[in-house]
């Protein structure tokens, strides 16, 4: 089950980096890392979401800035629906 194995491979840090691009949008490295990834993590999550095509890097000047491709969008669309039916279903069960 591909679904499952890249959940797994990504793991916490690779969603959130999926769902803070599809927020933010293109952003730098620093910029992502600011948002409370570690650096071995965000790293380690990095090179799947790119193995996957999820996410491309591009250099501006000294800056390394990374952006969701079409598929990444997805992906990161599908993700936010899944927490959003996650957290209207704890409000409605006791």
């Amino acid at each position: 089950m591909l679904g499952i194995r890249l959940i797994e491979e990504l793991g916490k840090a690779g969603i959130k980096i999926l769902l803070i691009l599809h927020r933010h949008g293109r952003m730098t490295v620093t910029g992502i890392l600011r948002r409370g990834i570690g650096h071995t993590s965000f790293y380690r999550a990095l090179e799947v979401l790119k193995s996957y095509e999820l996410v491309k890097e591009e250099r501006i000047g000294n800056a390394r800035v990374i952006m969701l491709t079409e598929l990444g969008r997805e992906i990161a669309e599908g993700l936010k629906t899944l927490d959003q039916k996650i957290v209207v279903k704890s409000r409605v069960q006791p």
